[in-house]
């Protein structure tokens, strides 16, 4: 998806490009628990925490200001499924299927501002939190039974997950390294 663009503008040139990336890409930990209910099939519920990469863009007016700003994400989510395995051998392929949702998590927007007119600098920070996040997860893979209480296995996964934050707030405001938030309203610093 678009993220954001990187803009010069210049006297007599200018160049703009897209910003392009998921704020589901990154690391991701975690774990899972499940229930057996025979061979072939099992129930799963699966958490884990994203740590998602840093997307940066500029703004760049020549004779005017410098705009740095860095996005990322973060979040906890759930993702009950239920697994489908084939076979009776050792080594047995499956599948898996279920729904994510975000338990909690937040997106970051850190945006540095410099003024080449008035020789200032703008730092603020916002992030973005709740509204409903949901989506689905699928997953491939085949185990390879070592002995009876020992496995292995390899599978190859996706998550496909939108979520549209509810609230934004400015965590960070500073002008010249003077904080700012002190001296801001509500009305200022979130929005719904």
């Amino acid at each position: 998806q678009n993220i954001g663009a990187s803009i010069k503008e210049g006297i007599s040139q200018t160049s703009n490009s897209i910003v392009r990336g998921s704020f589901g890409k990154g690391i991701i930990a975690g774990g899972y628990i499940g229930y057996k209910k025979n061979e072939y099939i099992a129930f799963e519920l699966s958490g884990s925490y994203l740590y998602g990469n840093k997307y940066k863009s500029h703004y760049i007016k020549e004779q005017d200001f410098t705009e740095n700003t860095a996005l990322s994400a973060t979040m906890f989510r759930l993702a009950p499924g239920i697994r489908l395995t084939a076979g009776d051998g050792k080594t047995r392929p499956y599948a898996r299927i279920g729904l994510t949702f975000r338990v909690f998590g937040k997106i970051t927007i850190k945006d540095n501002y410099y003024d080449i007119q008035n020789s200032s600098t703008t730092a603020s920070v916002w992030q973005y939190r709740n509204g409903f996040s949901a989506g689905l997860c699928a997953a491939l893979g085949v185990t390879h039974r070592i002995n009876d209480r020992f496995s292995v296995f390899g599978e190859c996964g996706m998550i496909s997950q939108s979520w549209g934050p509810k609230k934004a707030k400015l965590t960070e405001e500073e002008i010249d390294g003077v904080d700012q938030l002190d001296w801001m309203t509500p009305y200022q610093k979130e929005t719904d």
